[in-house]
This record gives structure tokens, C-alpha cells and sequence, in this order.
């Protein structure tokens, strides 16, 4: 609800889009499938890789939660 309060819709969906083509890249699928699935570019993709592995590791704390649910 915070999120919906903050952010415009448009901006909500940009996260929901991040958020899935980092769980893809987690989850091995190659950039061109992730890509033409999500209907965004490559450099989105590209961008999302470095973030994953480069960023200050919030992406893998919370994928890192997410496994531990899903088991």
C-alpha cells in the first residue's frame, strides 16, 4: 500500500518488470528470452544483469528470501 501511495502507476509496473527480469536472470534464462517474454530491450536486461551482479546485494537478499519460502 506505501508502494501504490508513493509511486504512480506507470512506476509500479516499471518495478514489477524489474523485479521479474531479475528472478529470470536468477533463475539462469538467457537475456534474448527474458527480453522478447517481457516485451523489453536488451540493455533493460543488461542492466538488470550488472545490477544482480554488481549492486549492493539487495536483489540477492530478497531472492534469497524468496527460495526460503518456496521451500
Amino acid at each position: 500500500m506505501l508502494l501504490e501511495d508513493m509511486l504512480t502507476p506507470q512506476e509500479l509496473a516499471s518495478l514489477s518488470e524489474r523485479w521479474q527480469l531479475i528472478q529470470k536472470l536468477d533463475a539462469g534464462e538467457p537475456q534474448r528470452d527474458i527480453a522478447e517474454e517481457l516485451g523489453v530491450s536488451i540493455s533493460k536486461i543488461t542492466r538488470g544483469s550488472r545490477m544482480l551482479q554488481y549492486g549492493k546485494g539487495g536483489f540477492g537478499y530478497f531472492l534469497k528470501k524468496l527460495h526460503k519460502a518456496k521451500k
